[in-house]
Order: C-alpha cells, then structure tokens, then sequence
C-alpha cells in the first residue's frame, strides 16, 4: 500500500515546478515532477487548493493534458487510483 504521506509543504518543490495552464472551469494547472523514489503529479485548482496525487507516472500525466476534458480525466483516471495529499 503506497503512502501518500511522503509529501508535505515542506518538501514540496513548488517554487521548482513546471505549471502548464490547462483551459478547464476547475483546474488552473498541473505539474509533474519525480523524485528518486517516485513519481508526483500536482493540481492546482481554481479556487487556490493544491493538491498532490503520488504514484502518477509522467505517461499518465501526458494523457491527462491531452484530454478533451481535463476534470473528467481527473476525476476518473486518477482520483480513484492515485493517493492524494492536500497542500494547501
């Protein structure tokens, strides 16, 4: 069982990421980013929250930013498979 616990704020390289704009009515962008241990994908919503589903493989990522519709493939590729951790 994977542990979404193995990011925090304080680990979190926002400051690092590579935002990509995505046109969606919930998402303001993404990021992906990896570590030596695994793999992350970021959301920031439009309302400010920020959250980080661990175990995302960048392929993953890729098909989410080819999706016609950003929220949907959100909403059912990643969240029912992904752990999540909320950033802020």
């Amino acid at each position: 069982e994977r542990r979404a616990q193995v990011v925090s704020p304080r680990t979190l390289p926002e400051d690092d990421l590579e935002w990509v704009s995505v046109d969606s009515s919930h998402l303001e962008g993404v990021a992906h980013y990896m570590t030596d241990d695994e793999d992350y994908l970021v959301v920031r919503f439009l309302n400010n929250t920020t959250y980080v589903y661990v175990g995302v493989p960048v392929n993953e990522y890729n098909e989410l930013l080819d999706a016609p519709s950003k929220g949907v493939y959100l909403e059912t590729k990643i969240k029912p498979i992904y752990p999540v951790v909320k950033i802020h």
